[in-house]
């Protein structure tokens, strides 16, 4: 198959969905097929990307301020030059992940071209613009599902969820006539079972760990992330007790925000923040750290939680709908709700570590679950099926 991926933005803007297309471009090519991904030629994407043939670039204009941290949201004004330049390609199917111009452009060129288009959606976008822009933004956000997102829907092949928190609102908002299919995305795990010491003992030098607990936050650092939230309930802790360390890995404009709260409290020997790392280099630091913390309540997936599961790291996180039949709390890692919650949770796995290896092989058992081999088989189902379809569809 000719497979055309069509994304908003791509590496280097830090997003969830860009880790879940490069596990589509390289695992789609392992199995055969010939993938691009297609997106808008702004400044950092391209400079980024230029030489990497397998990504095409379409004329567009970005966004002079983004909706939010990591997102690149692009203005497309030369729709029929774009659907020129894609017309060569002759996809055999497209994968939409995205909402707006990009969203647009494929399913222009999937009637122009009659071919297949299948739609992953992502974010909840009610809860992301919400936090941007109050009550304007919630507005917003019910304007993308009951316009952008239902004429995907409703024009669309068949479309997949990463989650059954993103199907309940599917089925709830949308209500379209077909119904979406649950694929959660798989990860490459075979990184995250392989512990590399001499890195973790690298990592640990050029950052002063030695002999000391890490709790661990790994992701984009944005404000609906709640990381700073949750190194207040440890802030007291962290003062009285010397050998525990935060470490925050990943960039984001709110990084400045956490560094001025922890000068400000006398923290920032403590609470580490490196910036963001290779790809290649993240199972270093889960396999280091004590434990992994998150208090997001907007994750419409969470791959990292599943990547520190897989690593066989104990996660504490926020509890959310989207974790359900993920994390069983006490059985493969653990869930809190409130402060007082997280802080007897988290003293009692840091004071438990021997006791708690069972409850490190049921999350690297659960981890596996995800693996990019399952996402890969059931996707190419999932495209043969709607080409099938299609075809049939063409016969009549």
């Amino acid at each position: 198959m000719k497979i055309g991926l069509f994304a908003e933005n791509y590496y280097p803007y830090i997003c969830g969905i860009n880790p879940i297309l490069r596990t589509l471009l390289h695992r789609l090519e392992d199995e055969g097929h010939e993938v691009y991904l297609v997106t808008f030629n702004t400044p950092r994407v391209y400079k980024a990307n230029k030489d990497n043939p397998k990504i095409i670039f379409l004329k567009g204009m970005k966004m002079i301020k983004p909706i939010r941290d990591g997102l690149c949201t692009t203005f497309c004004f030369r729709k029929k030059k774009n659907l020129e330049i894609l017309d060569k390609y002759r996809f055999d199917i497209v994968h939409v992940h995205g909402e707006f111009s990009i969203a647009k452009i494929a399913m222009a060129y999937s009637k122009r071209n009659n071919v297949p288009l299948i739609y992953t959606w992502h974010s909840l976008w009610k809860d992301i613009m919400f936090k941007v822009a109050w009550f304007a933004g919630f507005l917003y956000s019910l304007y993308v599902e009951h316009n952008n997102i239902r004429k995907l829907v409703n024009y669309a092949d068949a479309y997949t969820v990463p989650s059954r928190k993103v199907y309940n609102r599917a089925m709830r908002v949308i209500r379209a006539k077909k119904e979406p299919i649950l694929l959660p995305s798989g990860i490459q795990v075979e990184p995250f079972l392989i512990t590399n010491e001499d890195n973790i003992n690298s990592i640990r030098y050029h950052y002063q760990l030695e002999n000391k607990k890490v709790i661990l936050f790994l992701g984009r650092v944005s404000r609906e992330k709640r990381i700073l939230t949750i190194i207040r309930y440890m802030k007291k802790k962290l003062k009285n007790d010397p050998n525990l360390k935060v470490m925050v890995v990943g960039s984001g404009i709110y990084s400045v925000h956490i560094q001025k709260w922890a000068k400000r409290h006398k923290l920032i020997d403590t609470v580490v923040l490196t910036g963001s790392v290779m790809n290649k280099d993240t199972a270093d630091y889960y396999h280091l750290a004590d434990v992994f913390i998150s208090g997001s309540k907007m994750e419409t997936q969470g791959l990292t939680y599943i990547e520190a599961m897989a690593s066989g790291t104990i996660v504490l996180a926020q509890k959310d709908p989207v974790l359900e039949g993920v994390i069983a709390d006490g059985k493969n890692g653990f869930v809190f709700n409130k402060k007082k919650e997280f802080l007897k949770k988290l003293d009692y796995i840091l004071e438990n570590e021997d006791k708690l290896s069972n409850v490190k092989e049921e999350a690297r058992k659960k981890g596996l679950e995800y693996s990019s081999d399952i996402y890969i088989e059931r996707l190419q189902e999932i495209y043969k099926e709607a080409i099938e379809r299609r075809k049939n569809k063409n016969a009549k």
